[in-house]
């Protein structure tokens, strides 16, 4: 690149796990690396004293073959997960006439199950059985080393093979997988509430092997890390200085600079100052990415990225609870549906965290709800509203909630912080730029799509432009966007055939 005061073997683009992941991996085989943050935003914000969080800490990722591979490779010990004892309670799923106690113990869960729903203990059992075997089946043939997503004849056909070994995934694929319990049933509620939030398409399209795999990652434990995702995301980024890169986290970029149809650099927006490349690996969405190349992108592309048609968008409330306001039975994790005959969407179908009491005994209880698409386009005017009714949700399942509220904010509504404690309003000045942030997408269903899991190819128009966002693998949620992070990985090395016998070299090492 012309006027480039420094050359790197990739960029990495934004701050997303994968993203990182894919870069950390990339120095330790021997490419230089530089991290550029860019928009990226952290997984919490603070007021005061209190930390509040845009999206879900739990960190179910770590248990899929897939994370298990890119720890043992950069040797990562220090994100231990935190997990609950293995009879306690992972999650709750509150209804009207039934509270189930998720727990990871597989016999406890069912004799609880049997307990809320005792007409259905024998097809819970097998159903159960099932989610068990797919999960094994599964982790075994995604543990396999092949290209997520496919690309072309003989990519398709690796991919095929590994699968192969999930004999069951096809079954669950094409069949109601909760066919033997009655339509309309509550249990059917229990199970569709905790899969909606394990993907990234369109909870209302789940085929049976998306529900399974939901379930089987949150009967995991759904860990919680020491550090936090930004704690992670700080250990990956040491770990691509570690390997001899570069971060650049004052800067943003104004421009990606493309060459003869390749990615070349980017220059930044302050200092105009050019940063060659020869890779580029971005968290960032396609739409955004084409936006900063400034380049014309091919209408059939467009029409690719056209069927990547957000569905739904994921909102987050947070809610400071003073001494004592939070019951005894509410688990740090939960799922809360106020009417099961209504769509599991907006306000009536919750999923809260909530964070060990601080040392003035208060706690922040964060609700994350799904939006659909088309009424949050609506505007502030409806997103002013999402607040109110999520806030009167929770205090149906939460008594004497407004006696105990002291804080209220969304990142995502562009409301003021609510201080009910002093009863004024302020700014938080930790968001992005005191408005409204972002919401991520759920996508819709892509048609066609590779084993009913795979959208946007890793790469588009312009070369060595990779992306490992969560629109690539969307059926597979998170998961799918590190099995994206590991098939750039491959492809870059490959490009290189000294740095892919480093990689040999690195992989025969002990850890």
């Amino acid at each position: 690149m012309k006027g480039a005061r420094s050359h790197y073997d990739v960029l990495v683009l934004g701050a997303d796990i994968p993203a990182l992941a894919a870069g950390a991996l990339l120095a330790r085989r021997g490419f230089r690396v530089a991290w550029v943050p860019h928009d990226a935003l952290g997984n919490t914000y603070a007021w005061d004293d209190v930390t509040f969080r845009r999206a879900p800490e739990a960190a179910v990722f770590v248990d899929t073959p897939a994370w298990q591979q890119i720890a043992g490779d950069l040797s990562l010990p220090a994100i231990t997960p935190r997990r609950s004892a293995q009879d306690s309670i992972v999650a709750q799923v509150v209804l009207p006439r039934h509270r189930v106690d998720v727990r990871s113990d597989r016999d406890a869960l069912l004799a609880e199950l049997e307990r809320e729903f005792p007409e259905l203990r024998r097809p819970t059992e097998e159903l159960f059985e099932r989610f068990s075997t797919a999960r094994k089946e599964l982790d075994e043939a995604l543990a396999i080393d092949a290209p997520w997503p496919p690309d072309g004849f003989f990519a398709r056909r690796a991919v095929k093979k590994a699968l192969s070994v999930a004999r069951s995934l096809p079954a669950m694929t094409e069949r109601d997988v909760l066919a033997d319990f009655p339509e309309g049933h509550d249990f059917r509620t229990v199970i569709h509430s905790v899969a909606r939030f394990s993907v990234d398409t369109d909870p209302d399209a789940l085929d049976g092997a998306q529900i399974a795999r939901g379930w089987s990652l949150a009967l995991a434990g759904m860990p919680a890390l020491d550090g936090g995702r930004d704690g992670l995301a700080r250990l990956l980024g040491d770990r691509i200085v570690q390997f001899g890169g570069d971060i650049r986290p004052r800067e943003r970029v104004r421009e990606l600079v493309v060459e003869r149809g390749k990615i070349a650099g980017v220059r930044f927006d302050v200092t105009d100052e050019g940063l060659g490349c020869t890779h580029c690996v971005t968290s960032l969405s396609a739409h955004a990415a084409y936006a900063l190349a400034r380049t014309e992108v091919s209408p059939s592309f467009m029409d690719q990225l056209a069927l990547a048609e957000p569905v739904y968008s994921r909102y987050a409330l947070n809610v400071l609870i003073g001494p004592g306001g939070i019951p005894p039975g509410l688990a740090p994790r939960a799922f809360l549906v106020l009417d099961p005959r209504r769509p599991m969407a907006e306000e009536n179908l919750l999923y809260t965290e909530l964070s060990p009491a601080d040392a003035q005994g208060r706690s922040v209880l964060t609700a994350h709800a799904l939006l659909p698409r088309a009424v949050v386009d609506e505007g502030a005017s409806y997103l002013a509203r999402v607040r109110r009714r999520v806030l009167e949700a929770l205090s149906r399942v939460i008594p004497f909630l407004s006696r105990n509220l002291l804080a209220v904010d969304s990142p995502h509504d562009g409301l003021d912080l609510e201080d009910r404690a002093r009863d004024l309003t302020a700014r938080v000045a930790s968001r992005w730029d005191g408005g409204a942030e972002a919401m991520s997408s759920m996508i819709r269903r892509w048609p066609d799509a590779f084993a009913g899991v795979c959208a946007l190819p890793l790469r588009g128009p312009i070369d060595n432009l990779w992306f490992v966002n969560r629109a690539i693998v969307p059926g597979y949620g998170e998961e799918g966007a590190l099995l994206a992070a590991l098939s750039v990985v491959r492809d870059v090395t490959k490009t290189d055939p000294s740095k892919l016998r480093l990689r040999r070299e690195v992989l025969r090492k002990p850890q």
